[in-house]
């Protein structure tokens, strides 16, 4: 039996309102900041910011009532949750929670003391969603929180757009010479530059779950025949970033015979792309239960070709 993905659910509060569901998980998001308006008796609003996500989503009707706001710090955990009611199960009351940073939020109604407290399954404290029912105030909250921690992730299925990339010879050195002795000459053209090689998938928004593997998915590759063209390759496993030094070498010998010039230029082609992607993105819990949600970014690929001598 496959275990569940979230944490069990505590909802606290009444039946009025409207319901509404943030699945952050669904978007490969967490919770990044909260706020919540108090009234006298009740939570009056609540926004939420997600990560990757310039605005905020509101529930509720904030006014002029006061607020609070925390910010999740990149890696904070909740480690600790509880709920309140408004003491007569039609509002929501007041939330508090306790993260991996020592760091507390406490914030809830004004008017009336805090009644019967319900302690919520944090699971592995990373909370990647809400559900309330909103009218004009909180009727009920409740938070979805990962069952447990995250094990890996990986990009798989990816597409990309056209592989229509640059490809400029480079110059690498040159040679010339001419023999005006009265017999043979011998002549040596060699030499080594090293280069830098490099692919890297950068995704269009931020990354709340770290993925570095590009796993069962093709890879553009630099096709060294006479095309010198982008391609792309089915590969098992790859490094969602690699760089990798190369050292390009030549060398080209012979003899002149009286009056014999001879010119040379040692060039590669270097290969050069920068294309848009779409990706889906798997991640693996402890637990043994998965997830899985749309990433669009960019590739971005450095190659070069081996060395070629030329008569110039």
């Amino acid at each position: 039996m496959t275990a569940d993905l979230l944490a069990p659910l505590q909802f606290i509060g009444g039946s009025g309102g409207s319901q509404h569901k943030v699945k952050g998980w669904e978007r490969g998001q967490r919770i990044r900041k909260i706020e919540v308006f108090v009234g006298g008796s009740q939570i009056k609003a609540i926004r939420l910011w997600l990560t990757g996500d310039g605005d905020y989503q509101e529930f509720g009707r904030p006014g002029d009532h006061p607020s609070k706001e925390f910010t999740f710090q990149d890696d904070e955990q909740v480690t600790s949750m509880s709920l309140w009611g408004n003491g007569v199960g039609t509002r929501a009351g007041a939330i508090k929670f306790k993260t991996s940073l020592n760091r507390t939020f406490d914030y809830g109604m004004t008017g009336r003391s805090r009644k019967k407290e319900y302690k919520v399954d944090v699971g592995s404290g990373i909370m990647v969603g809400a559900i309330y029912n909103a009218g004009e105030d909180i009727d009920a909250q409740g938070y979805y929180f990962l069952s447990s921690s995250v094990l890996n992730g990986h990009l798989g299925s990816l597409k990309y757009g056209s592989l229509n990339g640059r490809v400029e010879p480079e110059t690498l050195d040159s040679f010339a010479q001419t023999n005006r002795s009265s017999g043979p000459v011998s002549w040596t053209f060699s030499g080594e530059k090293e280069v830098i090689l490099s692919k890297k998938w950068t995704s269009s928004t931020e990354q709340s779950f770290k993925v570095t593997e590009i796993a069962g998915a093709e890879v553009p590759s630099f096709s060294l025949q006479s095309s010198f063209e982008w391609e792309t390759r089915q590969t098992s496993s790859y490094d969602r970033e690699t760089t990798e030094r190369k050292t390009l070498s030549w060398s080209n010998s012979g003899q002149l015979r009286t009056n014999e010039s001879i010119s040379l230029t040692a060039i590669t082609r270097k290969g050069t792309l920068s294309v848009p992607y779409t990706a889906t993105v798997t991640i693996n819990l402890t637990n043994g239960s998965r997830f899985e949600f749309l990433e669009s970014g960019t590739f971005t690929g450095i190659a070069y070709t081996s060395v070629e001598i030329q008569n110039t």
